[in-house]
């Protein structure tokens, strides 16, 4: 019976001390987020899409990359870049 005392009152001396946890403040993300830094990626690429920026393209996407268009082709890095030249 000591023992299912002592655990009642532990257990309700301190019941928000597991809830009232926040992240610190120096945890926050400095810069841009992720989502920001994707779509400025997105625009850039589409960009030097657009301009047939060869080199801007290599930069921008992976070497593993592989792509699966709307009609259903597919394209390696190396193929995609040649089409926008």
């Amino acid at each position: 019976m000591k023992k299912f005392a002592c655990a009642f009152l532990l257990v309700t001396a301190f019941p928000g001390t597991g809830f009232s946890q926040t992240k610190a403040p120096e945890a926050k993300a400095k810069g841009p987020s992720v989502a920001a830094t994707i779509k400025q990626l997105e625009h850039e690429w589409t960009d030097a899409a657009k301009a047939g920026d060869a080199d801007k393209l290599n930069q921008i996407i992976a070497d593993d990359w592989a792509g699966v268009f709307y009609d259903g082709t597919k394209a390696t890095k190396k193929e995609y870049i040649e089409t926008r030249r």
